[in-house]
């Protein structure tokens, strides 16, 4: 009913404010309840904002912690068109001077061409794919049947043998055959070079095609109205063309003569050729039909008293005999090199002599100028012959033709190299003592320590210069910041901690304890010194340049004395932020440690190696230098993937090296190989990886000890000898560790060493010599490192740290009150809806008297009015 006015109708009161002023003496608690929530929303307004400044120092001190952070580099090129260049905490500063001189490509094969990619098919056979070279070299073999013997599904094949390439088709253009395949390395450079080849079985014969009339530059049959050039739809091998016109097998172009000024012979005047005069000559090889194979030219200047002239030409396999003919210098500028072999200077030439073809060239002809002509022919050019092209099926006859030609021929799939595999070449320096480098890739991270190159052009001229420096700017930034974060995260808790005693007024945070105890442990890290470090070295912030002020509380950073600091003392600054561990043998690494591990003295913690980890390696025991000459199949289990290899007489140590890594290939097996030895002439199988986890089985046909064989497998025939590495094992300040191939991690619950990962990559040889004592272990926590454990616990919402509890409590009270709130409300609410009823039920007792007062009243008068009646009728009797 609330928001229905029952306004006294019947009684005249204001029912409504009656109700609501009524209702307002129960609701005046809640203005004192919402300031007092106001109050604590402001609160935890303040912890909030208190949260957020430790979330700010903890992230700038987190920045900090890690040591590689102040070992940062900034590099730079000379020339970003030619190579532009990374480089990592590891990179040694100073200037390298490099010249790139190649780039490196990846191997690349073009296929022939052809009209579809789903419905031409091949025979079935083996397409083998090799990359790399020697030892290194890997097959992979597919075989090629009637399910995937078209150009889509060789290239399926292709992509997935596992090979180191990819395979493409591609429509090079609109013609009859437009389609080819591309297969490229993934990898560029020699080592990564690829060999294809399709065994003969796969070839496909062609009989009787009908050419048609089409373009050289491709196998398609476009008629290019020259009526001599025509098109086969396949690439064909050439050696087994035969090109047909009306079912009549032709004869392939012939090699052209070529010609060659003999002796110049002085005849004594019995010549009459002009001195100074220039002379061409036509020399034309004809076969037994009188057709014209092929022609060359010579031209000769007359020198002063000769007047003849002799030159030589080579014989033309299918001629039987050579016609000459000679223009004069006249004839030969009318008609220029060009016009001597075409057939449109009809007159201009002169048949001067024939020379019949012995069958022992070369032949010599001498022409003294006398009266030698024959007769007047045009010179003719070749009509028996044709021109195949391989590399785009295209044969061009040497003059139109009328008839129908067809070919007979072979196909297959092909592949030519059209970019062949280089490695980038970078000289380093100049002069006699340059250095010059070969890479694989263009992008090199193995030539200079720390730093990735990235090539982008050749100027083998102009050197490129990549400089080095230290990164001192981010990291005296970085200080910067986190100095500046403390300051503010110390200024707010001063800035609301004031008490005014004038006003009487108060800082929120003005005796609370926890705040107070947060920001005396804080001032106590800023101020503290690093313990497990020496005492002859930095400890603190105060030894690199932070100072503390008096007056007002803050701390202040000299970046020129950290600055300076940072280029010579690097590694001292780094350990007074950071955590750092640090190993004092070679042979070990410290990889990590974890929240429990503890901080060492700077004497260290004492590392203790009983066994060092080793790889899985059978190593054969025979020497296999001379190669493989007794037969072999070895079965090679790697961590449960098995593969076998047929080991045939004649493989080379090399090959027989070769073969292996691809049988493991093969199967993906990429963390094991076989490795030659030059020094011992022996063959191992060797796992990459150390550790008991990783195991080697080989079985073999031979026994190890059988003569001509790899030597590896057991000592009796067929049987396996399984191989396991060990893991490294040893204990850190004496506590308990558990070794995983080469990393040795102090076990859960130790008192000092939990979760410190140490690398181990002592040798068992090493250790034999050495003994077990390896050195310490140095584990220390920088005052970043201190800073941000303990603000973690301020700022992670899951942990109930004195922010997170006063926020929490903060929240409680805010709550509760929110209650109280709704709970005076409700009640309030409560009491309209009853005061309603009852003045609603008030003007309803009011209605019903009124009502009955009008029928009481009603009655009187009818009384009044029979009674009257009555009266009036009593004094008409009388």
């Amino acid at each position: 009913m609330a928001g229905i006015s029952i306004d006294g109708l019947i009684s005249g009161l204001d029912t409504t404010s009656i109700i609501e002023q009524l209702v307002a003496i129960q609701t005046s608690r809640i203005t004192t309840l919402q300031a007092k929530q106001t109050e604590e929303t402001n609160s935890s307004t303040l912890f909030q904002t208190l949260q957020g400044l430790a979330l700010g120092v903890l992230t700038s001190a987190d920045v900090l912690t890690k040591q590689s952070f102040f070992q940062q580099r900034t590099v730079s090129s000379s020339n970003t068109d030619v190579l532009t260049v990374t480089a990592d905490e590891d990179a040694p500063l100073g200037s390298t001077q490099l010249t790139v001189q190649q780039l490196a490509t990846k191997n690349q094969f073009v296929s022939n061409r052809f009209s579809d990619t789903n419905v031409t098919t091949f025979g079935s056979g083996t397409l083998s794919i090799i990359t790399g070279t020697g030892a290194s070299a890997v097959t992979k073999q597919v075989t090629i049947d009637s399910t995937n013997n078209t150009v889509a599904g060789i290239v399926n094949l292709i992509n997935n043998s596992g090979a180191p390439v990819k395979a493409e088709i591609l429509k090079v253009d609109d013609s009859a055959s437009p389609f080819q395949v591309i297969v490229t390395a993934n990898e560029g450079g020699t080592a990564n070079a690829v060999s294809l080849s399709f065994d003969a079985a796969v070839k496909n014969a062609v009989t009787a095609e009908v050419l048609g009339k089409g373009a050289a530059t491709a196998t398609q049959d476009t008629d290019d109205s020259n009526g001599a050039t025509y098109a086969l739809r396949h690439l064909p091998n050439a050696s087994t063309t035969t090109i047909k016109i009306d079912s009549a097998t032709i004869t392939a172009s012939l090699a052209a003569p070529s010609t060659g000024l003999g002796a110049v012979s002085v005849l004594d005047g019995a010549g009459t050729l002009t001195v100074g005069r220039e002379y061409a000559y036509v020399v034309s090889a004809v076969d037994a039909s009188g057709e014209t194979l092929q022609s060359s030219t010579i031209t000769h200047t007359l020198a002063g008293g000769n007047d003849s002239i002799d030159f030589s030409f080579n014989d033309v396999p299918g001629a039987t005999s050579y016609r000459i003919y000679r223009l004069d210098d006249t004839e030969y500028a009318a008609t220029g090199a060009a016009g001597l072999e075409a057939t449109d200077f009809q007159q201009q030439d002169s048949l001067i002599g024939t020379v019949t073809d012995t069958g022992a060239g070369p032949f010599t002809f001498r022409d003294t100028g006398q009266a030698q002509q024959l007769n007047q022919r045009a010179l003719v050019a070749a009509t028996q012959g044709f021109t195949l092209t391989e590399a785009t099926g295209a044969v061009v006859f040497n003059q139109a033709q009328t008839g129908v030609v067809t070919a007979d021929y072979e196909y297959d799939f092909e592949f030519k190299e059209s970019e062949q595999a280089k490695d980038a070449i970078v000289k380093l320096g100049s002069g006699a003592n340059a250095v010059i480098v070969q890479k694989n890739s263009n992008t090199i991270s193995d030539l200079i320590q720390g730093v990735t190159l990235n090539l982008k052009k050749v100027d083998a001229v102009n050197p490129v210069i990549v400089d080095v420096k230290r990164n001192d700017f981010s990291v005296t930034g970085s200080v910067d910041d986190f100095i500046v974060a403390a300051n503010d995260f110390q200024k707010f808790i001063n800035d609301n901690s004031f008490f005014n005693t004038e006003t009487n007024a108060s800082g929120a945070f003005l005796g609370d304890t926890n705040i107070l105890s947060i920001q005396n442990q804080l001032n106590d890290i800023l101020l503290s010194e690093v313990d497990s470090l020496p005492s002859d070295k930095l400890r603190s912030l105060i030894n690199i340049g932070v100072s503390l002020s008096g007056d007002t509380g803050t701390f202040t950073l000299s970046q020129t004395t950290l600055s300076g600091l940072l280029k010579s003392k690097t590694d001292e600054v780094a350990k007074v932020f950071a955590d750092v561990g640090s190993a004092s043998d070679v042979d070990i690494k410290v990889l990590g440690f974890t929240g429990k591990t503890k901080v060492s003295s700077a004497s260290g913690y004492a590392v203790d190696i009983t066994r060092a980890a080793t790889q899985a390696e059978r190593q054969g025991a025979l020497n296999v230098a001379a190669g493989i000459t007794a037969e072999e199949t070895l079965t090679i289990d790697v961590d449960g993937t098995v593969t076998s290899v047929n080991l045939t007489v004649g493989l080379s140590a090399e090959g027989t090296v070769s073969a292996i890594n691809s049988a493991l290939k093969n199967v993906n097996i990429n963390n094991a190989r076989a490795v030659f030895n030059n020094a011992t002439g022996k063959i191992s199988i060797r796992h990459d990886e150390y550790g008991s986890s990783h195991t080697i089985k080989v079985t073999s046909t031979a026994t190890s000890a059988t003569a001509g064989t790899t030597g590896l497998g057991a000592s009796t025939a067929n049987s396996t000898t399984t191989i396991t590495g060990q893991d490294v094992a040893g204990t850190i300040r004496g506590e308990a560790a558990t070794g995983n191939g080469q990393t040795l991690t102090g076990d859960a619950g130790n008192a000092n060493t939990d979760g410190l990962q140490l690398q181990v990559t002592v040798t068992p040889d090493t250790l034999l010599t050495q003994g077990s004592p390896q050195g310490t272990v140095v584990v220390s926590r920088g005052i970043a490192s201190k800073m941000k454990e303990f603000l973690q616990f301020l700022t992670d919402t899951s942990q109930e740290g004195p922010i997170q509890a006063a926020l929490q409590e903060s929240d409680n009270r805010i709550s509760n009150l929110q209650n109280q709130i709704d709970s005076v409300l409700a009640q309030a609410e409560r009491e309209r809806q009853k005061l309603l009823r009852e003045f609603a039920a008030l003007e309803q007792a009011l209605g019903s008297l009124q009502t009955t007062g009008s029928f009481l009243e009603g009655q009187l008068r009818q009384i009044e009015a029979t009674s009257q009646s009555i009266i009036a009728r009593g004094g008409r009797g009388r």
